[in-house]
């Protein structure tokens, strides 16, 4: 998040990426990602808080866990951002 937040990069103008991404949160982090979604969703050009809100609630009650976090890693790349991964020795 912060890749993208540090290049202001908004992956989540394709509608069926958005709703992907916040399931993959979902599954994740439950009702403590709604920020995060958030986070990823404010570069989008016609944010609304209200809508965000409103689309993560009806994510949460519909989840059934099977979108995880590598789906946003995936989605990232199909836009362009790649990150490194780091070996913790």
């Amino acid at each position: 998040m912060q890749r993208i937040e540090a290049l202001h990069f908004d992956i989540t103008s394709n509608y069926h990426d958005w709703i992907r991404i916040g399931y993959a949160i979902a599954t994740e982090y439950g009702e403590a990602g709604r920020e995060l979604f958030h986070r990823f969703s404010q570069f989008y050009p016609r944010y609304s808080a209200q809508q965000t809100d409103k689309v993560y609630s009806y994510i949460l009650q519909s989840n059934r866990g099977t979108v995880r976090l590598a789906t946003i890693f995936q989605i990232a790349k199909e836009y362009g951002i790649y990150f490194k991964q780091t070996l913790n020795a």
